[in-house]
């Protein structure tokens, strides 16, 4: 047997998708509903709550083999997009039902 390297989307769209795989499978076990449509929470969570459902990559890029390819950059870049996902962070914002803009009126009070 040899080993194989594995990265990129290869590596991390099986990941991220376990990911929220086990979060369904949380809020279902609480008796919620799945999330349903991902990207836009995923953006809204992003954007109202920085570095807590995911840590932002911001350095690297995508070049490998050819001369071009995308910088990470800080916030949502197409490198790593809002970067590597956040468990606890994750749970929280996609756990429950609770709205998005109400916990962060709620924080910044």
């Amino acid at each position: 047997m040899s080993a194989v390297a594995v990265e990129g989307t290869s590596e991390s769209a099986p990941t991220v998708a376990g990911i929220f795989s086990l979060l369904i499978d949380a809020r279902l076990n609480a008796g919620l509903p799945p999330l349903g449509p991902l990207g836009p929470r995923i953006y809204e969570v992003a954007r109202a709550f920085p570095g807590e459902a995911f840590d932002d990559v911001a350095t690297g890029n995508t070049k490998t083999s050819c001369a071009t390819g995308f910088p990470a950059t800080k916030g949502w870049d197409p490198a790593t997009g809002w970067g590597r996902p956040r468990w606890p962070g994750l749970l929280e914002h996609f756990g429950s039902d609770e709205s998005i803009r109400g916990r962060a009126a709620v924080r910044s009070r």
